[in-house]
């Protein structure tokens, strides 16, 4: 479902008249995710979307991971995979996607002061790969998100979680893993908006649709 964007070879450095060799780490996004087939009923508002926000362990590159098997189970890092940017940007450009794909109103990144609108805030509570043993993982992605109207009033709020589990109990099964469960929270945001927000039913809907906007 990932795209990766490196390559794992090593090259020749050479400073000084010494060669050393460095490996490069492999680097994913979740470019990989199929968009889902129109649905009915569509969003029907102004949707802005903020930056998603993450604790200080999860604002960086790496691709995390524990180990409930064995103390402690601190977050790790893979040492030779690694995200293109920190999960909170990659998540924040792929659920804006999906919005604006669902909505037949503006999807945007900041609501204007006179808009009529809503903003969405979302902040990412989990993003990990959990090892229950060495050859069995399973990838949980947490998001805690709140709708806001008119003059900030909390319209909605929500945590949603979901769970998969790891293809392979290495860094390619938690891209896979975790973007399926991160796109499991993404249908379900977008099926809680549907119920939050204003929609336009199949019957209002004339043509095979109006482009994102």
């Amino acid at each position: 479902m990932m795209r990766r964007t490196g390559v794992g070879a090593g090259f020749a450095l050479v400073i000084c008249g010494c060669v050393s060799q460095h490996a490069m780490p492999m680097r994913y996004d979740l470019d990989g995710i199929q968009a889902p087939p129109r649905i009915v009923p569509r969003l029907d508002a102004t949707i802005a979307l903020a930056p998603i926000q993450a604790p200080s362990w999860l604002r960086s590159t790496a691709l995390v991971y524990r180990l409930d098997y064995t103390p402690p189970d601190n977050p790790r890092a893979y040492t030779l995979s690694e995200w293109t940017a920190p999960p909170g940007e990659l998540l924040t450009l792929r659920l804006r996607e999906r919005i604006a794909a669902a909505n037949d109103g503006f999807t945007l990144t900041t609501l204007p002061e006179d808009a009529n609108g809503y903003r969405l805030d979302i902040v990412l509570e989990n993003f990990t790969q959990i090892f229950s043993s060495p050859d069995h993982s399973r990838c949980v992605v947490t998001l805690a998100a709140t709708v806001l109207g008119h003059e900030d009033r909390i319209v909605a709020q929500r945590t949603f979680r979901s769970e998969t589990p790891a293809p392979s109990a290495n860094a390619v099964g938690a891209v896979e893993g975790l973007g399926a469960a991160a796109d499991s929270d993404f249908d379900q945001i977008l099926a809680w908006l549907r119920g939050t927000l204003p929609v336009r039913e199949a019957s209002a809907i004339t043509g095979a649709g109006s482009p994102a906007q």
